[in-house]
């Protein structure tokens, strides 16, 4: 997929860069880094129970910019552009890169360099009725290591 991003009318509070600063010998200072999406995401809802937000929590701003990469993957129009402003990416092939460099030097053999063991799994569950497009399949399992399952959402199972 070649679609390309419209704008960056994303632009939220928290994204503003600390005041400016000076170094020792006068030069400007870079900036405070950057909020990511993911995290700005991964705040939102932590903090969204009216209770004072939820204890023992964890989310993995990782794993939700790969599960948005994907809803990007296989959308289109407006939602497509939205979600690519959002994670602030040029277009559906810049975020299936990200994605393969994320996962191919995150999920290495950690044992061969004496590093951490680190697990991810993703899946997609469609509804049997559904049809999707080979190719978002084939970027599911190429690019996002994920499956694609279908199942009947309409009939109640029975353990």
């Amino acid at each position: 997929m070649t679609r390309k991003r419209k704008s960056l009318s994303n632009s939220a509070p928290n994204d503003a860069a600390a005041p400016d600063a000076t170094t020792n010998d006068g030069e400007k200072a870079t900036s405070a880094p950057v909020i990511t999406p993911e995290f700005r995401l991964a705040n939102h809802l932590l903090l969204s129970k009216k209770s004072g937000g939820y204890k023992n929590v964890a989310f993995s701003p990782l794993c939700i910019k790969l599960l948005l990469s994907i809803v990007a993957a296989g959308s289109n129009g407006p939602v497509c552009d939205e979600l690519l402003s959002f994670l602030r990416s040029e277009s559906i092939n810049h975020l299936n890169s990200v994605a393969t460099q994320l996962l191919s030097s995150v999920l290495v053999d950690p044992f061969s360099s004496g590093g951490l063991l680190l697990s991810y799994t993703n899946g997609v569950w469609v509804d049997k009725r559904l049809s999707l497009k080979p190719s978002f399949s084939q970027i599911l399992e190429n690019t996002y290591k994920s499956t694609l399952t279908s199942l009947d959402f309409t009939n109640k199972v029975n353990f």
